[in-house]
């Protein structure tokens, strides 16, 4: 009797054991699939005439060309100067080790990079760049190892040997190259975009015409004038920069780079600046998401008369997002970017008036701000003015304009909108 207990008994425990390995196979697999995220830190220039920024993104265009072709790695996007800046504001010392702790487990592994030019004449015929990088583990602060490469001074040889050496330094296979024309890269020389401009024109003069390459989508030659300007302070041409990097236009897309431009321009007072710059950390783009300092430079520029920040700040305020959440205030800063006709401001106007929102409710004011707003393709504006026409709210019922407001917000890709038309 307790021999045929212990047998059955066995067959139970190995149908548990049989169920549980598909578990245990999945889990396997999850830990054998996480990839391991690598911080790229300060590419530092240790030339005494510094190099333009061009070199510095080209070379971080080769780590992540190392780490996206690895199974094994990928690029942990973080803003460097960021966390320095955020541990200066803490009275915290900036330090290799303080800037892991910031970090902490969000990452595994972070690589520095140093840049030297064989000469120190950037205008010698024939120079060599060697790259420098150190491969650090987080977790404990220490080095792994360090690779050195001897590269040419053009885009396309800086990406593929960073990357080569990258991949080099952890220690994967090395891959094919992606062609360099499917490349997120000016095409421009790296010896073409280090050239001095002329020093004849004042800074506005050069950031002019930078703006007119820019208009004639001339990007690697407008990224060139737009530098010069701004390396000489000039606000303008410092958001200018700070925008062509966000678009990629002439430059590897980079949302770090944009906000050390924004910033710049910025704390000089270019309304413009101080907009895009609350933009960058509302929405997390090469910054740490924070709305509360969104609302501080939203709110600069606003007070200016932006009215691209007054529609943004009146979304904080709708929303609560940095700020309590407080409608009467929503609805005074998109009145004033309504009526200077941002079409955003006009769709939350009307929306308010629609729902009583900080405002007495008036549903034929909010017909007037809807389409207002739609007639300039604010999408949602144009599929609530449908709606107002389906049900007659604040105007006459009428279902073939309905119809034709459905249309052209579905044609933008509104799911609701489509359904209406289905309905109808």
């Amino acid at each position: 009797m307790l021999r045929v207990m212990s047998r059955k008994l066995s067959i139970i425990l190995l149908l548990c054991v049989a169920m549980l390995l598909p578990s245990v196979a999945t889990a396997q697999e999850f830990a054998i699939f996480a990839k391991q995220k690598v911080v790229v830190a300060d590419i530092r220039d240790m030339n005494d005439r510094h190099l333009s920024d061009g070199v510095k993104q080209c070379i971080r265009q080769g780590i992540i060309d190392a780490c996206t072709k690895s199974s094994d790695y990928e690029v942990y996007e973080i803003n460097i100067e960021e966390v320095k800046r955020q541990l200066a504001e803490r009275g915290q010392k900036v330090s290799f080790s303080t800037i892991c702790n910031a970090i902490g487990k969000r990452a595994d592994y972070i690589i520095f990079t140093n840049v030297k030019l064989s000469s120190s004449e950037l205008g010698a015929q024939k120079i060599t760049i060697y790259i420098t990088s150190s491969l650090y583990r987080i977790a404990t602060g220490s080095e792994i190892k360090t690779q050195v490469m001897e590269v040419l001074p053009n885009s396309q040889s800086i990406i593929s040997s960073t990357s080569q050496l990258v991949t080099s330094l952890l220690g994967l296979e090395q891959k094919e190259d992606q062609p360099v024309a499917d490349r997120p890269v000016g095409n421009t020389p790296i010896n073409e975009t280090i050239q001095q401009l002329s020093s004849d024109y004042s800074p506005k003069e050069i950031y002019e015409k930078g703006r007119e390459l820019k208009v004639q989508k001339r990007y690697d030659e407008a990224v060139q004038y737009y530098r010069k300007a701004a390396e000489q302070g000039y606000a303008p041409a410092q958001n200018s920069l700070g925008v062509l990097y966000v678009n990629g236009f002439g430059v590897a897309k980079d949302y770090y780079e944009a906000v050390k431009w924004y910033r710049k321009s910025a704390e000089q007072g270019y309304s413009f600046a101080q907009y895009n710059l609350g933009y960058s950390y509302e929405k997390g783009r090469g910054i740490t998401q924070d709305y509360s300092e969104a609302v501080q430079w939203y709110s600069k520029a606003a007070d200016k008369g932006n009215r691209k920040a007054q529609s943004r700040l009146a979304e904080c305020y709708y929303y609560g997002r940095g700020v309590a959440e407080d409608y009467y205030k929503a609805v005074n800063w998109a009145r004033k970017a309504a009526e200077r006709g941002d079409a955003q401001a006009q769709f939350r106007l009307g929306y308010c008036y629609n729902n009583g929102k900080g405002v007495a409710q008036d549903r034929y004011e909010a017909v007037s701000w809807y389409r207002k707003a739609a007639e300039k393709g604010h999408v949602i504006a144009q599929y609530n003015l449908g709606l107002c026409y389906e049900y007659g709210r604040g105007v006459e019922q009428d279902k073939a304009e309905a119809k034709r407001w459905y249309q052209r917000a579905a044609n933008e890709g509104n799911k609701k909108a489509k359904e209406k038309l289905n309905n109808m």
